[in-house]
């Protein structure tokens, strides 16, 4: 009877067993929302990098990222900065150089006048008529340049106005049509405003020639005129003039003269009291009246102007050239 009673209930639990076992397994937890996606960015649909949000005022057309607005969308109407639009740009691609040389063309130009190397160096001739000292109303505006160098820098004190020709004719006519030229531009830097005193003319013929050929553009290259700075900030530069060739024809160059502005600083007031020529000997006088014998001496005053004439016989320079009449005497004026 217990025996029975035991099978009943171990029956009873593998009964119970089978109903545990068939209920259904639990239902995973709820994943969690996802974020909303990010609004879509503003088109840009000429893909040139700026949006179409108000940023690409060029919607249209690709930004070339050019001046003088890389960053606006559009192609550049001024490609090289210069202020000049591309349509009245000379050269787009090349900026503008103000040098108040031809400064609305949009191009960089080589300035007609500049200094280097103790020189008022000039890269545009100064035409004179064939043959004569007359100076051509095309160069006016190029002689009104060099005149606003030499104010615009009182530190340069004096210079020399050197023309050269090409060989042509004999050397005695050559040499004074040449000086005659230097002449001619000296007098129109004085009549621009340039102290006199600060200038010197001097003609060296075909001695000098920059191109020995006798091609046309040979001739043309030996046809100029240089300006030589001689003193500069109340010291001599020591610049090179004249040539070998002129040297030996008699047509050595004097030094800076006496009539010349000194110091660096008192240049302009100087240059005012040179000009007297008499003022300056009376001014040396109370300098050389501690030497008695300087002032007794009445060729102190003589002396004076004839430490100028060097600078008057400059023109006389020419003078060697008239010794060779005898060869020359053919003289054929070109």
């Amino acid at each position: 009877m217990a025996f029975a009673v035991s099978l009943l209930a171990a029956n009873a639990g593998c009964a119970k067993e089978p109903q545990m076992q068939a209920q259904p397994p639990a239902p995973p937890p709820a994943q969690p929302t996802p974020p909303p996606a990010p609004p879509a960015p503003p088109p840009d649909a000429d893909a040139d990098g700026v949006l179409d949000d108000g940023t690409d005022k060029c919607v249209a057309e690709k930004e070339d990222g050019l001046p003088p607005d890389a960053k606006d969308g559009c192609k550049s109407v001024d490609p090289d900065g210069d202020g000049f639009v591309a349509e009245a740009d000379k050269c787009p691609a090349e900026a503008e150089v103000k040098n108040n040389y031809k400064d609305d063309d949009g191009c960089p130009d080589v300035p007609r006048v500049e200094l280097a190397n103790n020189e008022v160096k000039l890269n545009e001739k100064i035409a004179f008529t064939a043959g004569k000292a007359d100076i051509e109303p095309a160069s006016q505006e190029l002689l009104a340049n060099i005149a606003q160098i030499l104010k615009d820098n009182p530190q340069i004190q004096f210079v020399e106005v050197a023309a050269h020709s090409e060989k042509v004719g004999s050397d005695w006519a050559t040499v004074a049509l040449t000086k005659k030229r230097a002449d001619a531009v000296v007098k129109a830097l004085t009549g621009l405003g340039v102290e006199k005193n600060r200038l010197r003319s001097a003609g060296y013929g075909a001695h000098c020639a920059s191109d020995a050929g006798e091609t046309e553009e040979a001739k043309e290259k030996n046809r100029r005129v240089e300006i030589k700075i001689m003193r500069l900030e109340g010291k001599d530069t020591g610049v090179e003039l004249a040539c070998a060739a002129a040297i030996t024809k008699g047509l050595k160059p004097a030094g800076v003269p006496a009539t010349a502005p000194k110091g660096a600083a008192a240049a302009a007031p100087k240059g005012s009291d040179a000009k007297p020529a008499a003022a300056k000997p009376a001014d040396a006088k109370p300098a050389a009246a501690p030497p008695a014998a300087a002032q007794p001496a009445a060729a102190q005053p003589a002396a004076q102007p004839a430490a100028a004439k060097p600078a008057d016989t400059k023109p006389a320079a020419a003078k060697p050239a008239d010794q060779k009449p005898a060869e020359t005497k053919p003289a054929s004026v070109k």
